[in-house]
């Protein structure tokens, strides 16, 4: 396993275009009950943000217009609690606010994941997203974190 793959699980499946189970549950989800934009998998650049280490934070789903960063956590971040405390802090310093939920285990893990996701969703629609005219409005603002 090379050094990429180890400082972020999965990445390298992702890398060949494929999502994870619960990614492409939650984006499904996402699609059909909610008119918010996301992207998936969007890249922050650490040393754009002044967050520690090199390389880049990969975001599961980032909705510019609320600059909200959404995770959803799988068993591989029950070791890595200290890591992604230091990455929820380097991105909310950037002003991008985390949001983190747990994929569930178990037989009622669908019904769960379902539950979670309608949950986010009625919080994303009762914020109010960024004014049109504010200069931070949209991606283009958080593309200057992106990797040039």
């Amino acid at each position: 396993m090379d050094g990429m793959a180890k400082n972020h699980f999965g990445w390298s499946t992702r890398k060949k275009g494929r999502e994870s189970f619960p990614e492409r549950f939650w984006r499904q989800r996402l699609e059909r009950h909610s008119a918010a934009k996301f992207e998936q998998e969007y890249v922050v650049n650490k040393a754009l943000i002044g967050a520690p280490g090199r390389g880049n934070y990969f975001l599961d789903f980032f909705f510019s217009d609320y600059n909200i960063d959404l995770e959803i956590d799988g068993r591989q971040h029950e070791e890595r609690i200290e890591s992604d405390t230091i990455r929820d802090r380097a991105l909310t310093a950037a002003g991008i606010r985390v949001v983190r939920y747990r994929w569930p285990k178990g037989k009622t893990r669908f019904e769960e994941g379902h539950k979670q996701a309608m949950e986010f969703i009625a919080v994303l629609q009762s914020l109010p997203a960024k004014p049109h005219d504010d200069p931070t409005h949209g991606s283009r603002e958080h593309k200057k974190f992106a990797q040039q």
